[in-house]
This record gives structure tokens, sequence and C-alpha cells, in this order.
């Protein structure tokens, strides 16, 4: 049975605040739960996240505490997905590699068009283009009833800026 948590003083000084620090952050960066660092204290849950939001020092090293948690977590899935798991490898590579692992999403438009631009001859010369790939089939060659060939270099160019 978990003892019950130190009750903590209404004018806690600096000194008296700071014998317990060393166990809560160092069981905080072990296992990653506030509950269980503070218990392992002898301090409230309550009290060290009140104490973390006026305290910047105790919030600094909180956050370190966490990285440090982080990380050996990190290790430990590293670790755990090399020996035994493929799902989580790949995870762990796309988490850290997402320009090389990570999904590929596809976007294509079904719909109308609409080109804000004065210019009705690069308006026509769109909707030609456009109208040419429709009617191309998968090798490239035009279908029946083909549009005649609009190339790149017949679209108007649009002004700078």
């Amino acid at each position: 049975m978990t003892p019950e948590p130190k009750r903590i003083p209404t004018n806690p000084t600096p000194q008296r605040e700071g014998r317990w620090w060393g166990k809560f952050f160092e069981k905080l960066a072990e296992t990653g739960i506030v509950t269980l660092a503070a218990s392992s204290a002898g301090i409230s849950r309550v009290h060290v996240y009140d104490l973390r939001s006026r305290n910047k020092e105790f919030a600094a090293r909180w956050a370190e505490a966490e990285r440090l948690g982080l990380a050996a977590l990190e290790d430990a899935a590293t670790k755990r997905a090399l020996a035994t798991s493929d799902r989580l490898l790949e995870f762990l590579l796309r988490a850290r590699l997402p320009h090389k692992y990570g999904e590929r999403t596809i976007i294509e438009h079904a719909g109308k068009i609409s080109i804000a631009h004065d210019d009705a001859a690069l308006e026509a010369a769109v909707r030609e283009r456009l109208e040419r790939e429709r009617l191309l089939g998968d090798d490239g060659e035009q279908s029946e009833g083909g549009a005649p060939d609009v190339l790149p270099g017949d679209l108007p160019q649009l002004p700078a800026g």
C-alpha cells in the first residue's frame, strides 16, 4: 500500500521544497508519470503542478526531466522494434524520417476550375489544354474526336506581380 503523500505547508521555503525535487525529477525522467514521481518524493500531485505554474526553475527542471524520459522511451521503443516488431519499426521510421517513409498523398481535383484573371486568351488556352488532357487515353494517345494539340509553350504567360 502506498503511503499518504506529505502535506505541504502553506508557506514553504525554497530550501524545504528543494529537498524532494531530486527524487521527483529522477522518477519523472525514469517513468514520465507525474503521479508516480510525486508519490516517490512524498508530495502531492496537485502541489507539483501548482509549483510548476509559479516557479520557473522547477518548470525548467520538469521540462528537462520529461525530455530525458522521452529519450529513454524512444530508446526502449527502438530496441523493441529492432528485436521484435516490424510495425513499430515502421512507425519509428515514419516519425524520424517523414520525407522518406511518411505517407504520400495524391490530391486530384474533379470539378469546375475558375480562373481569377481578366485575360480571356489565357482562360481559353487553359480550358483547351484541360479538354485535350481529358481526351487522351492512358497511353497518351489521342482518343477519337480529340481536340487540337495545345502545347505548354502555347499558353500565354501571366503578368508578374
